[in-house]
């Protein structure tokens, strides 16, 4: 029998090494006849590396693995031992196979993070090893301890950044350079194997950028823009970023982690630095970035306080506000025609001299602190082009650059200039549809054409303002129509100068068709826009013509009286507007029936300037875009009265406002009244005054009475004056309502009224509501009445007496002038046949109102 035995010295072999086996054999009898081993590589049979006799009975035998590849792994070792006649085989063969291994170094350990100077410690910490047991193919062995591994062997680990050799052995050491500045290095440690261990150590850099689609930081700042930045570090590394910055005038108005808001204040430098320094969770390294940032500013600067003066300020331009104090820029209407070219500043494209410029509004726009970067572009644009017009400067030789020819954008690349002085002007008054405010918008873009600053700002048409009765006369226009008003105009004359008043401006019948309607043909107001001058200074008068083409509608021929105001009264410092191109309208349309109220208190809301009143009759209304053109205003919320039972329709058939300084209300509205004037018809009748004639003498109309007994007798006549009071107590109930007026407040003038057609009444006897009133600067007024011709006695006309009284009591000196012939039997009276325009007020302003 053979016995045999064997030991391995461990279960894999590294190169260089011996395959030591040790054996025993048993053979009885013995020796045994054979007794010998074969190496061979792969496999049994395979390439012989080696072969030996051994010894009996026990032995050792060792194969020294040098000049041995790795590679020719696995060994084979044949051990055959032979009896020639053995029991009980003669030959016993034993296989064995042997794995060659080499070491793997499985895990490194690198710093996290690093920065530029930094010795940072290597090391591996974690071997195993590839054992070759199938030809070619070895076998992945973990968790090697290290010292199973030859000390000659881990000594000889090669460490690698890259493809470059740093070191050697279990441990080593890697200075980072500046130019692993924001690199993610891999080290790489290995032996003779192919593979290796890697580890990643971070050389962070800080990076600020705009938190805008992720691009590079912004060149520039815009002063009160806020900006958000973040610190962005490459590679990833955690950490806590802490910003500073250079100029304490840099506010830090929120922050989160590696994000921050800043703001540039008014009195930051112009140029910045920006430090962000991250401070690294796992090391406490601290890395530092620097961003150097201009900071820049162009911005729009208006009158926005209202005193004639560009503001420095910028603040709150995005809103507009009423009220005395607050704030808010004022553009005017320029029609006035400065350049005597027959047409309105505002209907041409340029400023017409130099006399033209105060009537644009200041526009300033302002660069402040650094220069602009390269391609940094700023675009102006309005939301209402063509209701303003504004020019690049504020001199004769501005030129427009926004406006209803240029509707925009304005875009401006050249922003060197430390200030721009533009004027503003307005082509249009608020209407339906648009309320007079129009917002301006500049935006900074950078050379990449993103918007980096937006500042809106908010201006406001100045609103058309009409004159109301408490303000003071500075002339009185009538049209001289020869013998046929001349004695008129000869008294009209009288009492207004001896107003303190100019004599009365008479226009040449001959050029307007002998038109005489004064009042019908346009109405005067104002326009005012804060100036550093006198108060006086700020208003620019305007007339408002009227909507008929009255030469077509009346067949007056090429030139009637609505031309005046364009052939005499439009140049420097008086406007002239024209709502729409004149037309075929209604009677409505003539300006007798437009009225202005003084200043009133109504409901706890105070109209510092009145209200505007007009009469309506839906079948023959007024223009709608004259009642647009009143209602849009809003400083004199406009309301309408029922005029439809007058024939000609007109307010000033009702009532006017007289002025009455010692009132607690300053003014009176005096009214057109049958009922006060049959009042006095019954007082004669009842006295025996039945033969008292009305009418001037000589005159009289058929069918109609033409004394007091022969109204008492006609009871048509009287049903007329109900009908005629009903009507105006409704007009006199709205104009209570809309005005807060008290019953005191309301004093009504005899008139009688006959009815002309199915619909329509007219005054019988002269109306004396239809008067001018020519107020003196001190607030009282001389008063040119129609003469009524009302029931004469022996004391004289008893209408006359009435009204005489109760003007007089309100401090005013009536004056009757006879207007029967020239205006009276025309469908008129004296306030249709005259105009005026008066002072403004200086003590108030129409922005302190709240419409």
């Amino acid at each position: 029998m053979i016995r045999r035995g064997f030991a391995v010295q461990d279960f894999y072999f590294p190169p260089d090494d011996t395959i030591s086996v040790d054996y025993l054999v048993e053979v009885q009898p013995p020796p045994a006849d054979r007794a010998e081993v074969s190496f061979y590589r792969h496999q049994l049979g395979g390439a012989l590396l080696s072969g030996q006799s051994l010894g009996q009975p026990r032995g050792t035998v060792s194969l020294p693995l040098s000049g041995i590849a790795v590679t020719d792994s696995p060994i084979w070792a044949e051990f055959v031992f032979e009896k020639e006649d053995g029991v009980p085989a003669p030959r016993v063969t034993v296989p064995m196979a042997f794995s060659l291994a080499e070491p793997v170094v499985e895990r490194i350990e690198v710093p996290a993070d690093a920065k530029p100077g930094d010795v940072v410690e290597l090391a591996i910490v974690g071997w195993g090893a590839d054992a070759y047991d199938q030809p070619g193919a070895p076998t992945r062995f973990s968790g090697v301890a290290a010292d199973a591994i030859p000390a000659g062997q881990r000594a000889e680990a090669r460490w690698f950044v890259g493809r470059e050799h740093v070191g050697e052995g279990e441990r080593a050491r890697y200075t980072v350079q500046d130019a692993d500045l924001g690199e993610s290095l891999e080290f790489e440690a290995f032996t003779a194997a192919p593979s290796g261990a890697t580890a990643r150590l971070a050389v962070p850099r800080v990076e600020v950028v705009l938190q805008r689609g992720g691009g590079a930081p912004p060149a520039a700042l815009v002063l009160d823009q806020e900006l958000d930045l973040t610190a962005r570090v490459t590679p990833a590394v955690p950490g806590d970023v802490a910003w500073t910055f250079s100029d304490p005038a840099i506010a830090q108005v929120s922050a989160s982690g590696a994000d921050v808001r800043i703001k540039a204040q008014s009195d930051t430098a112009a140029e910045v630095t920006i430090t962000a320094t991250l401070t690294s969770r796992a090391t406490g390294n601290q890395y530092t970035a620097e961003h150097k940032l201009k900071v820049v500013d162009l911005r729009l600067h208006l009158d926005a306080d209202r005193d004639g003066a560009v503001d420095a300020s910028t603040a709150a331009l995005d809103v507009w506000e009423w009220g005395a104090g607050r704030k808010g820029a004022v553009v005017r209407v320029n029609a006035d025609d400065d350049d005597r070219s027959r047409s309105p500043d505002c209907d041409d494209a340029v400023v017409n001299g130099a006399g033209d410029v105060s009537d644009l509004s200041p526009l300033d726009l302002r660069r402040g602190l650094g220069d602009f970067p390269a391609g940094w572009a700023a675009v102006l644009t309005v939301d209402h082009p063509d209701r303003i017009r504004i020019f690049d400067a504020r001199t004769a030789s501005g030129t427009p650059v926004l406006g209803p020819a240029a509707a925009g954008p304005h875009r401006l690349t050249d922003l060197s200039p430390q200030r721009r002085e533009w004027g503003m002007e307005a082509v249009s008054y608020p209407t339906r549809g648009f309320d007079g405010l129009i917002t301006l918008t500049l935006r900074l873009e950078d050379a990449g054409g993103a918007t980096v600053f937006t500042q809106q700002a908010k201006v406001r048409v100045a609103p058309f303002v009409l004159m109301h009765h408490l303000m003071a006369t500075e002339e009185v226009y009538v049209m001289d129509v020869g013998a046929s008003n001349s004695t008129f105009r000869a008294e009209l004359a009288a009492h207004v100068t001896a107003a303190g008043v100019p004599a009365p401006r008479e226009a040449s019948g001959a050029s307007y068709a002998n038109d005489r309607w004064m009042q019908d043909v346009m109405e005067f107001g104002f326009s005012t826009l804060p100036a550093a001058g006198a108060p006086a200074s700020r208003h620019l008068p305007v007339v408002l013509r009227t909507a008929n083409d009255r030469a077509t509608l009346w067949g007056r021929g090429a030139t009637s009286a609505d031309s005046f105001p364009l052939e005499e009264l439009l140049g420097p410092g008086v406007g002239l507007y024209v709502a729409l191109p004149p037309a075929l309208g209604s009677s409505l349309d003539s300006f007798g029936n437009l009225e202005c109220s003084p200043p009133v208190t109504v409901g706890g809301k105070e109209w510092k300037f009145g209200r505007v009143i007009y009469g309506h009759d839906a079948g023959r209304p007024m223009q709608p875009e004259i009642t647009d053109l009143l209602l849009a205003q809003g400083v004199q919320g406009a309301f309408a009265v029922d005029t439809s039972w007058l024939e000609v329709g007109h307010i000033d058939e009702v009532f006017s406002f007289c002025p009455a300084p010692g009132t607690p209300k300053k003014f009176k509205l005096l009214v057109a009244s049958p009922q006060e004037a049959m009042t006095i018809v019954d007082r004669l009748h009842a006295a025996g005054d039945g033969a008292a004639e009305l009418l001037p003498s000589g005159v009289s109309e058929a069918g109609l009475p033409k004394t007091v007994a022969g109204i008492k007798a006609d009871a048509t006549f009287e049903l007329w004056q109900r009908e005629v009071q009903t009507k105006i107590d409704g007009v006199v109930a709205t104009l209570r309502t809309n005005l807060g007026l008290d019953p005191a407040d309301v004093v009504r003038l005899p008139v009688l009224f006959k009815k002309v057609s199915a619909s329509y009444y007219i005054a019988y006897t002269a109306n004396s509501v239809n008067m001018l009133v020519v107020t003196k600067p001190g607030g009282d007024a001389n008063l040119c009445v129609p003469k009524p011709f009302g029931p004469r006695t022996a004391a004289g006309c008893q209408f006359e007496a009435d009204i005489d009284g109760k003007l007089r009591a309100l401090g005013c000196a009536p004056r009757f002038i006879d207007d029967w012939a020239t205006y009276h039997a025309l469908a008129g009276e004296i306030h249709c046949g005259t105009n005026q325009r008066r002072r403004p007020p200086t003590d108030r302003w129409w922005w302190e109102q709240a419409p």
